[in-house]
């Protein structure tokens, strides 16, 4: 827990360090409201540091740093809109290639990969040397889909970025397996976690190596489009599962997946769909992505229909069961989702994902803390022992339970286990750096304080509850977690704004 300096102390520190500049009475109120910004922000206190930000500008109201300032603390945020805002102005009062970088960062983190790409091919206008820009723009092409332009890009950017090696690894592998082993062994992960410019971690860069040593090219192809689904990177898998299906035209599978991978690009994948089913009507997987292609699409009894026929030709799959339970808890069958929650879970006792979603099931829908929910959670910890979700939901139902000393005991633990801080050092030099964007906590870290808050203050410790929820809305003020630790708030009586 941070020691929080107070507002008058911390304005004596930023006067004192202004004076000691020896800057005029102007311009050193401004030098003074920014350090007592970069004080709070150092705090966590970034809603203090946008004020002091703010009073800066209302001094200087056309200064490009300020803008830059304020923007950085909003990124750092999550708060994108208003970032992308700040940047605007300071690219509007001059600080063009750092404005618009950031500008371009902004964009890309709220999704908008085609806008973030624009923004950075004009900042590579003004530094067409710039590698963290190379590096940004490969990075989006590969997001549109357009690879072989990414890989021009990603390679301009070696050898100042070494994570262009990791991109090109997942780039080339398709086509080039040797090249792509070579950029693998080279690839230098980032010391951080939460890094938004890369979709691999060092479990999966593993994976990558030995499947690229696959002398089968089939099943080489095959394992990587599988590694790119998991990834989230559905135009790396259609290329590979198209090229499976020109290498094996007669293989079902490869065609199942190319379809799902263009379903998941907003395509329409009956083509490929029928082609599968065509080459053997009775293969489970088929009717297995078609029935998540028509899942996504809001098409339940369909769906259902498709998941049932799958189990009913591989009936020992507890992946099947878990389809169709979704897809009751969809259309608000809890009788029967619980049903084949359950029947995943005996198909696959050793698996503890299943068990997590039967926890899950229990506690985040049903809300239940009895015994079923608190053994569904307890065997996913058995199986799986470093798995944080698995001890934030048997906190959760001890929490359900009213047995409020085990659920802090379990959530505890939780927030331990999550990867808490996504942050990585300040950029140095030059604003192109390729640094994390948004809060300095991961999802699932919110979600747990957020829940060990609400222990606390059932248990009347509301001090310990406050800091919490203020740590949630200082770090991710627009998330949904900080919205619901406002309504906490109010119910404890504090005003809150």
């Amino acid at each position: 827990m941070c020691i929080r300096i107070g507002l008058p102390l911390k304005m004596v520190i930023a006067i004192l360090m202004a004076i000691t500049l020896g800057s005029g009475y102007k311009e050193g109120l401004i030098t003074a409201w920014l350090r007592l910004s970069a004080l709070h922000e150092g705090s966590n206190e970034y809603s203090l540091a946008v004020k002091a930000c703010e009073n800066a500008l209302a001094l200087a109201p056309y200064a490009s740093p300020l803008y830059m300032r304020l923007g950085e603390i909003y990124l750092k945020q999550g708060r994108y809109d208003l970032a992308e805002g700040a940047f605007a102005l300071a690219f509007r009062y001059n600080s063009r290639l750092t404005a618009v970088t950031k500008w371009g960062d902004a964009l890309f983190a709220r999704g908008e990969v085609e806008e973030a790409l624009e923004k950075w091919r004009k900042a590579l206008r003004l530094n067409p040397a710039d590698a963290g820009l190379h590096y940004r723009v490969g990075l989006a092409l590969m997001r549109i889909g357009r690879l072989e332009d990414a890989i021009v890009e990603v390679e301009r950017a070696l050898p100042e970025i070494p994570q262009a090696h990791c991109l090109l690894a997942l780039l080339k592998a398709p086509q080039s397996p040797d090249a792509a082993l070579a950029h693998a062994e080279r690839c230098e992960l980032p010391a951080w976690k939460g890094w938004p410019w890369l979709p691999l971690e060092a479990q999966d860069l593993k994976e990558l190596e030995e499947i690229l040593t696959e002398p089968s090219e089939t099943a080489r192809l095959m394992g990587l489009g599988g590694l790119y689904l998991r990834l989230g990177e559905p135009h790396l898998a259609e290329r590979t599962f198209l090229k499976a299906t020109v290498q094996t035209p007669g293989s079902p599978e490869a065609q199942a997946y190319l379809g799902y991978a263009r379903s998941l690009l907003g395509k329409d994948p009956e083509p490929e769909f029928a082609r599968a089913l065509r080459l053997k009507y009775t293969l489970p997987l088929t009717h297995y992505l078609w029935g998540l292609h028509l899942k996504s699409r809001g098409k339940l009894e369909a769906a259902a229909q498709e998941f049932a026929y799958a189990l009913s030709q591989d009936p020992e799959n507890p992946a099947y069961c878990a389809a169709l339970a979704d897809v009751a808890l969809m259309r608000g069958d809890y009788r029967e989702a619980e049903k084949w929650y359950r029947k995943a879970t005996d198909l696959a006792p050793d698996e503890p994902g299943f068990w997590l979603l039967l926890a899950q099931f229990y506690v985040d829908v049903l809300l239940r803390g009895d015994q079923e929910a608190i053994g569904a959670a307890q065997e996913a910890i058995n199986l799986a022992p470093d798995n944080p979700k698995a001890y934030e939901l048997l906190g959760r139902a001890y929490y359900y339970s009213g047995r409020s000393d085990l659920a802090l005991h379990y959530l505890q633990k939780s927030l331990q286990l999550a990867p808490v801080w996504a942050c990585g050092p300040e950029p140095e030099g030059e604003g192109t750096a390729l640094t994390p964007i948004g809060p300095c906590l991961s999802p699932e870290a919110l979600r747990i304080m957020y829940y060990l808050g609400t222990v606390y203050a059932s248990r009347g410790e509301r001090e310990a509850a406050l800091e919490l929820f203020h740590r949630i809305q200082e770090l991710a003020p627009d998330s949904q977690w900080a919205e619901k630790a406002r309504g906490v708030e109010r119910h404890l009586g504090v005003n809150t704004f």
